[in-house]
């Protein structure tokens, strides 16, 4: 097609960037780049087409007159540094004793740590907002450094830092630019320098976006996820998990996506809270609606525990599991509902509180279905719930006294029943202040459509009674209505021949308590198969005038299929009643419903009054309304897959592939057509339209925050079903090819064009580079293969395949030379095709990673490739697709034509596409080439651009590892004697274990609540656990104790045997807490006897002066710590010792406020200070004579130094206390300098005057500092 119109293009875009002579030059590329299309089939050697580069915004750097990105969707920019200050200096000093003789010498450690303060431009303004941000290529906790983030809008107000730094009335406020400032940033762990950092840009451009006004908020069944405060549960000892923080970027997972919807939907103005509770039977008369858990039990460590409408845990039902894992998340908290609500209301979003049942019938039960079948589906819609048996079958109940009694006890009369479910929400609506809009209820249509033996309607009444009611406790400024299912909404139409006609919803939409109609739209907008509609020969499903006129027409407006074959056959049966009111069976025709008088029927005939529903009374929101990204999704919007349900299906005639287009295609059409007055007429009864599309709600935004959720497969297990889901997330927020060009086109200075027939959508696109916007147009054009041609002055862009083909007759085929066959036709060679086609792009499910996704023909023995690169982020299955229907359309256009045709045609062009009526394989060609004289001689290329259904990404397993601040460290702190690691420490160590092990993790220390200081790190993981299995009895001293066999469980970490020589060295040791200390037990033998739990035997008890703790039986329950390499110093200062710290010790990525942080009071000891009880005591003499005593000293320095000559000495001068003890507790102290003493005859006679005798002696070592050390004992019989 393409050099002509692509050197309109050049010359109008270099017009733009570079006035006349810019002109010239955009003319010259335009051709060249147009006539490098045809050559894609036709030129020698391999291509590569280049984009805008890649590279311009992933490196962050500081750059006089940088160009400013642009940024389109969602993408990952890295920006420049457009102001900062100095670094800011810490200086941190601790100062701790060493041990050692005389003078004890002090240790003085000074320490730096910087911070950073500057400011990052990113793009051109004003942006939505960012999402995650990367430091030197890491996620980077948001929550524990301060960031501000201006969106760049022109009315946009100087950082108050970098005002407060340049003074008032000095500081740039960067209008026009979106920009984000750091504050304080600690850069320890980037080795104090400011790290390159990259942040995820939120910049929706599409009408989509910005006319979106409701969402529903799912998942509905979560028993956290809406909170707005970290929930903490601890799995075991060592491992602690947040049940519903998994981002980085906010406090909870709520607020991350509530933060997401709000950047990537600017529309927004209302959320609809779903909250559910489950049902358990399809039979009414048998079924409860109750919360559930999802677990029985959760040791809830940090936040609010579960509890809903005043049940706890332990008292509900837990849901269902599939393989394991629970097939629901639990009901919402009610303290999470109320701080979800706050939160909203705080946003200034209006919010919608929508109570739901979800059916919690598994797989293989033996329930009884309503409808005959011997079982119930599994995990069904609970528009199934109905009385049993059911309407339809022989021995149905409907239409007696018993189907009311079924239905009362579902709705009323069961201890957990439906009313139970609406009043509560009701009441914690009113407790929460109050919520603008109260859904009474849904898509409840198999009860709505059950009548008693005098043809009422239970259930309706028992909407009514809870309309009421929510009216009552809510008040006039609330909303009230019921989300009827699309095909419940305007009446019963029962299926048995009688002709009979119900308004049954009627009384319910006339209460004064009802608001608002509410209907659950899912009506269908098409009928497409992949040979287009079965009538309508569009060329596209989601081509915007075929949409638009499914909303009043098509299926369920006009016409009808009356069986599953017809439907195949696309055998259509018009819908009519005879009377002249179509409407009645019309489910689509919404507007007739609303402005007329409706009359119920009996036998076909009308009956002679009306119902109570007054025309026009009361306005229309779609309480729901969506469709699925799937291939051909508008054919039946309201279907969906879950791989667990027996409802799961594919729309009808869908692939089943994924495809993003056709929703947003459905959303942009819904609102363009309601939007619109002549299809949305104003009531004459209230100041409105018809439908009120601002109070609308689209199904659905998740509470998981996007991409945790849906690539999370571990963490949440229907993250599968996103791919083909009704889910906003991960698509709003994107970009539609159209909106892009249209940017493109303004900036360039095009008016006049015309994007609406540009399929293609993508979740980003960056032009970094000054006067790329060309280049950025151009690699489109190629990579998806648009036609793009000029018509009466007007720039066409349309998806390959959108144009529908003129067919040309053969009798309209002119004749140009006599020897000229009438239409020539030519096919290129195969090897000069290109076989391989690669594209450079960014992944925004890979971090926005580059990566380069290709596709390749198998059957062709060409060696040619085409290479792309543009800076377009899409993930790999949107790119393969891609690739592969450009390698299906070059190939197919190797197939070339010839041709004239009579003048008349001349309103053919460049882009359009033709077919002949004589070629029998249909071939469709898209005009390359006109020349025109007496006839137009035309040259064509075949053209097949389908919608390919699938592809191997499509099914790609993509994982992502979410982030769980939780791993709540175990931590234990040892005050230890000292040890040969000692090397001048206090004595007081710290070991800290969790799972997983996420790193080194900081301490930090106060003596008070606040102002917490830095203390050093905790490297390695230690291996901790407690004994699982005692020993009784005292341990033995000084030598192998084996007869104490107890059984170590640890928590982290391994245990093994050892030689006895390495035990002797001093290995195998660990430390064991008894109630007065940590006793050093040494072992050589290790037995692993089950998971996680070893016996140790071969035991030396009370080692490096513990043994007084030795006496201790070694007791269930005692912590157990290995010392290793893991054990870490405490750097108390000597002021400290012996007080009270509070200590928190956590990762330093986190803000000590996190969940994830341990806190403790620790008392430091003196432990390694203590002098060590004197060895060899004897005593000789008698009570007559008097007693001679000696003693060794010991030194808690002299640790395994066998070679000294002298025992140490720690203490300034050497002085012992000994004592001589008396059975009546009397005592005989000596204070002495030296290592014996004598107690003489007289001090003794003293004592035994009065019967007294000797029964001991006890000496210790005293210490100048730190008073007398463990004694040592000796007894006298």
């Amino acid at each position: 097609m393409a050099t002509l119109v692509l050197q309109t293009l050049g010359a109008t875009v270099g017009t733009a960037l570079g006035g006349p002579i810019g002109g010239a030059i955009g003319s010259a590329l335009g051709a060249t780049a147009g006539s490098a299309i045809d050559q894609r089939l036709f030129g020698p050697g391999d291509r590569s087409v280049q984009g805008p580069r890649l590279d311009s915004v992933r490196i962050l750097t500081s750059r006089e007159g940088a160009p400013i990105a642009r940024a389109y969707g969602r993408t990952r920019i890295a920006g420049e540094i457009i102001w900062a200050t100095q670094l800011q200096e810490v200086q941190t000093v601790q100062r701790q004793k060493s041990g050692g003789k005389g003078s004890a010498p002090k240790t003085t450690t000074t320490t730096y740590t910087y911070l950073a303060n500057f400011a990052i431009g990113l793009c051109e303004g004003p942006i939505g907002g960012v999402g995650r941000i990367w430091a030197d290529g890491k996620l980077l906790e948001q929550t524990g450094a301060t960031i501000r983030v201006h969106n760049g809008d022109q009315q946009q107000l100087p950082d108050s830092l970098i005002e407060a730094k340049q003074g008032s009335g000095a500081a740039p406020a960067y209008r026009g630019t979106a920009y984000i400032v750091f504050e304080r940033l600690a850069l320890e762990r980037y080795g104090n320098r400011i790290p390159q950092i990259s942040v995820e840009v939120l910049n929706a451009i599409g009408d989509v976006e910005k006319s979106l006004q409701g969402v529903n908020l799912i998942p509905g069944a979560t028993e956290f996820g809406y909170d707005t405060q970290p929930v903490i549960e601890r799995v075991d000892a060592v491992e602690s998990r947040s049940l519903n923080v998994n981002q980085t970027v906010a406090t909870t997972d709520f607020l991350a996506s509530i933060d997401a919807l709000q950047a990537s939907v600017p529309g927004i103005e209302q959320v609809a809270l779903v909250v559910s509770w489950f049902g358990d039977d399809l039979r009414a008369g048998q079924c409860s609606v109750a919360p559930r858990v999802e677990v029985p039990a959760r040791n809830i460590t940090s936040g609010q525990g579960w509890s809903v409408a005043g049940i706890g845990r332990q008292d509900a039902r837990t849901v269902s599991q599939i393989e394991g894992r629970p097939a629901y998340g639990g009901t919402p908290s009610d303290g999470s509902v109320l701080r979800a609500i706050a939160e909203l209301k705080r946003r200034g979003l209006r919010v919608a509180l929508n109570p739901f049942v979800l059916m919690d019938v598994p797989a293989g039960n033996e329930l009884p279905a309503p409808d005959g079948s011997a079982s119930q589906p599994a995990f069904p819609w609970r528009g199934q719930i109905t009385c049993d048996p059911a309407e339809g079958i022989a021995e149905t109940v409907n239409k007696t006294a018993a189907a009311r009694q079924q239905v009362q006890s579902f709705a009323s009369q069961n201890e957990w029943s439906y009313r139970r479910l609406i009043q509560h929400y009701v009441a914690l609506a009113k407790l929460a202040g109050g919520v603008d809009v109260f859904i009474i209820g849904s898509e409840m249509r198999g009860l709505t459509h059950v009548r008693d033996d005098n043809d009422a309607f239970p259930f309706v009444e028992e909407l009514r009674f809870l309309a009421a009611h929510a009216k009552q406790e809510l008040g006039a400024s609330c909303t009230v209505t019921y989300g009827a299912d699309w095909s419940e909404y305007f009446g019963h139409q029962p299926d048995d021949g009688s002709g009979d006609v119900f308004y049954n919803l009627d009384p319910l939409w006339a209460d004064p308590s009802i608001d608002a109609v509410g209907i659950d739209n899912y009506l269908p907008l098409t009928d497409w198969r992949d040979a287009g509609d079965p009538v309508d020969a569009l060329r596209s499903v989601s081509d915007p005038e075929y949409l638009a006129a499914g909303f009043a027409g098509g299926e369920g407006f006009d016409w009808f299929y009356a069986s599953e074959v017809d439907r195949k056959a696309g055998q259509r049966t018009p819908i009519t009643d005879g009377l002249g009111k179509p409407w009645v069976y019309r489910p689509k025709d919404i507007r007739s419903w609303w402005e007329n008088e409706h009359y119920e029927r009996r036998n076909g005939t009308e009956l002679a009054g009306s119902s109570s529903w007054v025309p026009e009374s009361k306005p229309v929101i779609f309480t729901e309304y969506g469709c699925p990204a799937i291939h051909n999704g508008t054919n039946q919007p309201n279907v969906f897959f879950d791989p667990k349900s027996d409802q799961s299906s594919f729309p009808y005639f869908s692939s089943g592939s994924r495809d993003d287009a056709v929703q947003r295609a459905y959303l942009r059409a819904t609102n363009v057509y309601w939007s619109n007055l002549d299809n949305n007429p104003q009531s004459t009864s209230f100041n409105g339209s018809m439908v009120d599309l601002s109070r609308s709600q689209a199904w659905a935004w998740d509470a998981r925050p996007f991409p945790n959720f849906p690539l999370d497969d571990e963490l949440w297990s229907d993250g599968a079903n996103w791919q083909r889901g009704h889910w906003l997330n991960g698509r709003m927020g994107g970009i539609a090819m159209a909106d892009l060009i249209v940017d493109l086109l303004r900036r360039s200075g095009i008016e006049n064009y015309d994007v609406s027939r540009l399929e293609e959508v993508a979740d980003g696109y960056i032009v970094a580079e000054t006067g790329s916007v060309r280049a950025a147009i151009e690699v489109l054009i190629e990579l998806y293969g648009w036609d793009v041609f000029e018509d009466a002055g007007v720039l066409n862009f349309v998806s390959r395949g959108i144009i529908e083909p003129a067919l040309i007759g053969d009798h309209e085929i002119a004749s140009v030379e006599v020897d000229r066959a009438l239409v020539e036709y030519s096919i290129e060679q195969e090897s000069e095709l290109p076989a391989t086609v690669h594209l450079q792009a960014i992944d925004g499910l890979e971090d926005y990673q580059e990566v380069q996704r290709s596709a390749r023909r198998i059957d062709s023995a060409s060696l040619r490739q085409q290479s792309f690169s543009a800076p377009i982020v899409v993930d790999a299955m949107q790119a393969e697709r891609q690739l592969l229907r450009w390698l299906h359309d070059g190939w197919t256009g190797r197939h070339s034509v010839t041709f004239a045709l009579p003048r008349w045609y001349q309103n053919l062009t460049v882009g359009d596409l033709i077919t002949f009526a004589s070629d029998e394989g249909g071939r469709i060609y898209r005009i390359a080439q006109v020349e025109e004289g007496d006839v137009l001689e035309v040259t064509g290329r075949a053209t097949e651009f389908p919608r390919l259904t699938s592809t191997t990404a499509a099914d790609e397993v993509r994982k992502y590892s979410s982030r769980n601040p939780a791993t709540k460290p175990l931590v234990r702190f040892l005050d230890l004697p000292v040890l040969p690691i000692s090397a001048g420490a206090s004595g007081n160590w710290v070991v800290a274990t969790s799972r997983p092990w996420t790193g080194a993790l900081s301490a930090f220390a106060s003596p008070t609540s606040i102002d917490f200081d830095y203390r050093g790190a905790i490297e390695q993981q230690a291996t901790v656990g407690e004994i699982q299995e005692g020993a009784a009895g005292c341990g033995t001293i000084s030598r192998w104790d084996d007869a104490a066999r107890p059984v170590i469980t640890l928590f982290t970490g391994t245990l093994s045997s050892a030689e006895t020589t390495q035990v002797l060295a001093g290995g195998n040791a660990i430390a064991v807490r008894h109630q007065e200390g940590w006793e050093i037990v040494q072992f050589q033998q290790a037995e692993l006897v089950a998971d996680s739990r070893w016996r140790l035997s071969r035991l030396l008890r009370g080692q490096a002066g513990t043994e007084a703790l030795a006496l201790n039986p070694l007791q269930a329950g005692r912590d157990v710590v290995l010392l290793d390499g893991a054990l870490t110093p405490l750097p108390i200062a000597d002021n400290e010792l012996g007080l009270a710290l509070n200590w928190r010790v956590g990762s330093g990525d986190n803000p000590l406020s996190d969940a994830s942080f341990t806190g403790a009071s620790y008392v430091s000891g003196y432990r390694s200070v203590t002098p060590l009880s004197p060895v060899h005591l004897k005593i000789s003499g008698s009570e007559t004579d008097g007693f001679s005593t000696s003693w060794i000293r010991r030194d808690r320095s002299d640790v395994g130094d066998w070679n000294a000559v002298e025992t140490a000495m720690s203490e300034v001068e050497e002085r012992y206390s000994a004592t001589l003890l008396f059975a009546s507790g009397a005592e005989i102290t000596h204070d002495i300098q030296q290592s014996e003493t004598v107690f003489s005859a007289s001090e003794i006679s003293s004592k035994t005057q009065s019967g007294d005798s000797v029964s001991g002696f006890r000496v210790a070592q005293m210490s100048t500092s730190y008073g007398l050390g463990d004694p040592a004992f000796l007894t006298i019989n």
